[in-house]
């Protein structure tokens, strides 16, 4: 489906954060809508931020909550929110 995320595939080769947050991307992500993904991603960056925890299929990111007292793993948990929303972008769905 064009837009949609129709499978995700992954072999994280980073830190446990970062794997983490994969899996939780990963088991989300199956009919996503690029919108949806890009929403994700910045409930997550405000989440980080220290605001609240994204709800719906995205509850679970809210385990990512003491990470906002570590702003140098930011980057780690967000990773793969990032490369996902570049790839869906680069296959023209985004």
């Amino acid at each position: 489906a064009a837009g949609r995320v129709t499978e995700l595939g992954h072999h994280v080769r980073g830190c446990a954060l970062c794997a983490a947050a994969t899996a939780v991307l990963a088991g989300a992500a199956p009919g996503l809508a690029a919108s949806e993904l890009a929403r994700a991603r910045e409930e997550l960056r405000g989440l980080l931020a220290g605001g609240p925890a994204p709800g719906g299929r995205f509850a679970e990111l809210a385990v990512f909550a003491p990470v906002r007292d570590v702003p140098s793993r930011h980057g780690c948990v967000l990773l793969p929110f990032d490369a996902a929303a570049e790839a869906l972008a680069r296959a023209g769905g985004g």
